[in-house]
């Protein structure tokens, strides 16, 4: 399970301070401690009000171990509201393949372009380092 706790965040003199109103796990295991979801971006969809992160996984098939280079994946979280009895969480609820044609050995950015408030986004633009 990757732990996204947030940490105290200290702000440099002068600027306003950063209020951290919570703090969910993203319930998803990483076969190891360095590789893991590299870009991520918030998505509301505005026809139900659930919220999403896409989570670039840094490697092929979410997998450090994956010899491919053409199987990049973006998690798709929702988000799950704290209850009585559970904290707040991300949970997985599908995978976007990259297309096959982006031959990358590790991932770095993800970056979404929004399009109109009440449409999906329009384009996703990953990187590699």
């Amino acid at each position: 399970m990757l732990d996204a706790q947030a940490a105290a965040l200290h702000p440099c003199e002068n600027f306003t301070p950063i209020r951290v109103p919570e703090s969910c796990i993203i319930n998803w295991d990483f076969s190891t401690d360095n590789k893991s979801i590299e870009g991520l971006e918030f998505v509301m969809y505005q026809g139900s009000g659930h919220s999403y992160l896409l989570g670039l996984c840094e490697a092929n098939d979410c997998n450090p171990k994956s010899t491919s280079n053409t199987n990049g994946r973006i998690l798709v979280l929702e988000k799950k509201e704290a209850t009585k009895t559970s904290l707040c969480s991300w949970e997985p609820v599908g995978t976007l393949a990259i297309p096959s044609a982006v031959h990358f050995d590790d991932y770095s950015p993800l970056s979404i372009y929004h399009r109109k408030a009440n449409e999906l986004p329009a384009y996703v633009a990953v990187t590699s380092q």
